[in-house]
């Protein structure tokens, strides 16, 4: 009885090793997917924060665009000073001009004079 009873104690303990490991197959595999579950949730994340977030590449591209825009209101500017400052320049120093301003601009004429207007 007693080789009988050895031989079903250990059958017995062969059975509960390969219970243990499908169990611990089980948990790997468990394991494996939570891991990668995780990963693929951390990537989804990145991708949002990276894009779309306050300041991913959306963000940027926006922002690149309004810079593009305020440089060339700038550039307009510029070039509304320059003309305005040949402007003040010639009312300075030609003193037709100022004349000549206020007759085309103004109709203005000298009290001598008689002022025609076409209409077109």
């Amino acid at each position: 009885m007693n080789s009988i009873d050895c031989l079903l104690r250990y059958a017995a303990f062969i059975a509960r090793v390969k219970i243990l490991k499908k169990e611990s197959n089980k948990m790997i595999i468990t394991k494996r997917l939570l891991v990668q579950f995780f990963l693929i949730l951390e990537i989804v994340f990145l991708v949002k924060v990276y894009v779309f977030g306050n300041q991913g590449v959306l963000y940027l591209m926006d922002k690149n665009n309004q810079n593009k825009k305020l440089v060339s209101l700038i550039q307009h500017k510029k070039e509304t000073l320059i003309n305005l400052e040949q402007e003040i320049e010639a009312w300075q120093t030609i003193p037709f001009y100022k004349e000549e301003w206020a007759r085309e601009k103004l109709q203005m004429a000298r009290s001598c004079e008689q002022v025609y207007v076409i209409a077109e």
